[in-house]
């Protein structure tokens, strides 16, 4: 590509799709690229695919920010030859809603609110929130701005600070070392759950309010709360969750104790809720593992000393089953490889205290030179619930095909 088209958006990537029940509508998520990247370990300058290897073009700081780019943008389903805003065929309202330099975007929508960030934490974790219905209605700001104006702006300064800790009922102090990640809610809640981590093997849940407003929603952060993990997990990025009818779901694929070599998933419910209990009148987020509680540890592949499962993706239907996608190959692939990906699914019905045995998605048809977890894959698995059959499920992800790449899978199933 020639320098003078360096600048142009190539192509979008780390997208997602999602349908909001209570807005209705479609949302569809990506980040935007152009072809221009920073200098390796931070250096001060940029490089395009026409600079020879090894080359960067020096600048300062100030003009490095300004050629910089990586546009978050969604688009919205609307109603068009028909009045159904869920039939996609209508068009889509679209919108590049955040100009951030980093990896790894992610959507949510819930209680009037659309949230947009990078789990990047070069960003400190800066989290957009906009109305949903100034995106559903394409209403303009009102200074006739480029990009749409958020309603709110979040990050570190925020997030970090005063956590409640509900095993001691005292408050402690917390330091976010993870990204923020956003949490499918497929039941209605008037709080908005996200999580991170924190070196010591806490995890930390805040809960934003949609407070109403003279013109539309306002966000608004409560104290956050600390449960302690039973070990520490290798990094929130790698991991999923899911919510619905009062219980967090989180799952990671963490080490076989018998086999280093080896991964199974390791999945928790928690309950979680809005407390009513007003702790210094800021009703913080309450969180527990507490045996009534309805806590679980459920795994899913412990057992299978013969698969390495990684990479957890879940979601919760409305009927209270959560299904967990995941990838496997075999364990004695590692670490050499190469590595023959297939993708698998499990489902915890409502009221058990386990998963069912996984189901085959689809299986590997070649070899990759890296496994999953890191040959770049996690950016493209999603799982939805269908919204009109509740024992259906979307299912999107990547597997090894025959010549070693990675295709796609999109699938309806009914387990």
């Amino acid at each position: 590509m020639p320098f003078a088209n360096a600048a142009c958006i190539e192509n979008g990537y780390d997208s997602d799709v999602y349908y909001d029940p209570q807005t209705k509508r479609i949302w569809i998520l990506a980040h935007l690229r152009p072809s221009i990247w920073q200098c390796p370990d931070s250096e001060q300058g940029f490089f395009t695919p026409a600079d020879p290897k090894g080359g960067c073009h020096k600048v300062g700081p100030d003009i490095l920010r300004q050629t910089l780019h990586r546009y978050i943008a969604v688009a919205v389903s609307r109603p068009g030859a028909n009045a159904d805003v869920e039939d996609p065929s209508n068009g889509f309202n679209t919108y590049v809603l955040a100009d951030e330099y980093a990896d790894w975007t992610q959507l949510m929508v819930h209680n009037g609110l659309v949230l947009v960030n990078s789990r990047d934490l070069g960003t400190r974790n800066r989290l957009f929130v906009f109305s949903a219905s100034d995106l559903m209605t394409n209403r303009f700001t009102p200074d006739k701005a480029v990009l749409p104006k958020p309603l709110a702006t979040f990050d570190n300064a925020n997030f970090n600070g005063n956590a409640v800790d509900w095993a001691t009922n005292g408050t402690v102090q917390v330091e976010l070392t993870s990204a923020m990640m956003f949490v499918r809610q497929q039941s209605d809640d008037n709080v908005t759950y996200l999580l991170s981590g924190t070196s010591d093997a806490r995890m930390v849940v805040y809960g934003l309010l949609s407070k109403p407003g003279p013109t539309g929603p306002v966000p608004e952060l409560i104290m956050p709360a600390v449960v302690s993990l039973p070990e520490r997990m290798p990094s929130l990025q790698k991991a999923s969750g899911a919510y619905i009818n009062g219980f967090l779901y989180w799952g990671w694929a963490v080490t076989d104790p018998h086999d280093p070599n080896r991964s199974f998933i390791r999945t928790f419910r928690w309950q979680l809720h809005q407390s009513s209990h007003a702790w210094r009148n800021l009703h913080p987020i309450f969180i527990t593992r507490a045996p009534d509680s309805g806590y679980l540890e459920a795994d899913i592949g412990l057992s299978d000393p013969t698969l390495s499962y990684v990479l957890p993706t879940m979601n919760a239907a409305p009927n209270g089953d959560v299904i967990t996608m995941f990838h496997t190959y075999p364990t004695s692939q590692w670490p050499k490889g190469p590595f023959q990906a297939s993708v698998q699914y499990a489902v915890l019905r409502k009221g058990t205290g386990g998963y069912d045995s996984p189901y085959l998605l689809k299986a590997g048809e070649g070899y990759a030179a890296a496994p999953p977890h890191q040959g770049g894959v996690l950016d493209i698995v999603s799982v939805a619930s269908d919204p009109l059959f509740t024992d259906q499920y979307f299912l999107a992800s990547a597997f090894t095909d025959p010549k070693g790449g990675w295709a796609h899978v999109v699938a309806a199933v009914k387990p």
